[in-house]
């Protein structure tokens, strides 16, 4: 046969050496091609675990934020409520004054109509006095 074997051949013995250090060669490169997928895979897992992390924080800001928003709506919704009624009650109140004067307006400007009646009635007799004595 020709070849490096020819040429030098080996002994049983050493072939059997020689393809163990090939196997322990090829397993030492497959061991480190894993060992570095391992590292890829576990650097990725720490990146998305502490985006995992920034979210968590960011959802526990978002919940207080919401629960502060809620919370003053609330105590604004009161306050209104407490507007409407103290506001309610002024205007329930002003609504019966604006009743009461329109009333008081209304029955002295039928005072006056009948005061200007009186008057007018009073001009035309006493208009016509002179004119019945100069007859």
């Amino acid at each position: 046969s020709s070849g490096i074997n020819a040429e030098c051949p080996l002994r049983p013995g050493e072939r059997v050496k020689q393809a163990m250090e090939m196997m322990k060669a090829d397993h030492a490169e497959s061991l480190l091609a894993e060992q570095q997928r391992s590292q890829t895979l576990t650097d990725k897992l720490a990146v998305i675990l502490a985006e995992r992390r920034n979210l968590e924080a960011e959802v526990d800001t978002l919940k207080f934020r919401v629960t502060e928003a809620v919370s003053k709506r609330t105590e604004l919704e009161e306050v209104l409520s407490e507007l409407e009624k103290k506001f309610g009650k002024e205007k329930a109140s002003l609504q019966q004054e604006s009743t009461t004067y329109s009333r008081r307006c209304d029955e002295v400007e039928l005072l006056l109509d009948k005061e200007k009646k009186k008057e007018k009635s009073t001009d035309c007799g006493s208009a016509l006095i002179p004119l019945l004595k100069t007859e």
